[in-house]
């Protein structure tokens, strides 16, 4: 659990789902239960919750920054995970109506089936986007743990499906070609036409990769660094690729285009490194002074 929640702060909802698995698989509460059943989800959900306070009220919360600060209201909730059901039937701009359809007719299914899978499933779905229901909104990466969740449903809803078929094999095996090739048909019209764009990010990603390997200057230990001139907007990849690169957990680095301030005030930074207007390599600005090698250059 520490490990899950050090890697990525939405773990913290992991011991939910092993709590209503117990629940809805062992619904038995009394004390022998909790011994044998949820006493290790239990112990994960302390951890959790004390991991998420340390997160929210410890040194350097992360609620001081704005992109973390939660607002806790329903609206707030259906706001975000209406934009999390579109984006899994690749629905940017789904409205919330269809989004609680959507969940109510998943519920009403689990029901119809008595399938304590899909129910459960469901509940997965709907607790996994908890961290990030209350935030500005968290697309792509932040989705892989709901994502479980939304294919156990559908893959315990069409083995239901095709088990009430007649039972030929014939039928079942036709059945499960036309649903895989409906999807298939689905996601495939949906991304058709990106391959470019995602292959222009990738080169981004490679190229700045490149330079920062190649730049031969390395920060002192414990240093405030910021980037200025980043080919990144709106996304943190460059803080990402210079850690990887640099490998030190003491440095603070931040990327211009993502400040508060767009990194306007230099003074506030111990060192300053530059993209070139080219994109072919990257300038030390900052430090200038006699104890520091004059500015260094690494080109691509």
């Amino acid at each position: 659990m520490v490990l899950a929640i050090n890697a990525k702060e939405i773990a913290a909802t992991l011991p939910a789902f092993l709590l209503l698995y117990e629940i809805l698989f062992h619904p038995r509460f009394y004390a022998n239960w909790l011994r044998k059943h949820a006493s290790w989800s239990l112990i994960a959900l302390a951890i959790a919750a004390l991991a998420m306070y340390g997160k929210m009220h410890g040194a350097d919360p992360m609620t001081q920054n704005a992109q973390y600060r939660p607002i806790f209201t329903l609206a707030r909730w259906l706001e975000a995970n209406a934009a999390y059901t579109g984006l899994i039937f690749y629905q940017p701009q789904m409205p919330q109506w269809m989004a609680v359809c959507i969940w109510i007719a998943m519920a009403v299914v689990a029901w119809i089936s008595k399938s304590r899978a899909m129910a459960w499933a469901l509940g997965f779905v709907l607790l996994a986007t908890f961290p990030i229901s209350f935030i500005p909104k968290r697309l792509g990466g932040s989705l892989y743990l709901p994502l479980a969740g939304w294919a156990i449903w559908f893959a315990v809803f069409f083995d239901w499906l095709i088990a009430r078929m007649p039972p030929r094999w014939i039928l079942r095996c036709a059945a499960t070609v036309v649903i895989a090739l409906a999807f298939s048909w689905w996601t495939g019209r949906e991304i058709r036409g990106k391959g470019q764009e995602w292959r222009v990010a990738q080169a981004t990603t490679n190229q700045v990769l490149s330079m920062l390997e190649h730049f031969d200057y390395r920060p002192p230990h414990g240093k405030h660094i910021l980037f200025v001139g980043s080919p990144y907007k709106d996304v943190f990849d460059l803080l990402f690729l210079a850690n990887l690169v640099w490998n030190d957990h003491t440095l603070n680095i931040e990327d211009a285009n993502m400040a508060r301030d767009h990194g306007a005030d230099h003074s506030r930074f111990d060192i300053v490194i530059a993209f070139d207007d080219s994109g072919g390599g990257l300038t030390l600005l900052k430090p200038r002074h006699p104890s520091v090698p004059p500015p260094t250059r690494g080109t691509f």
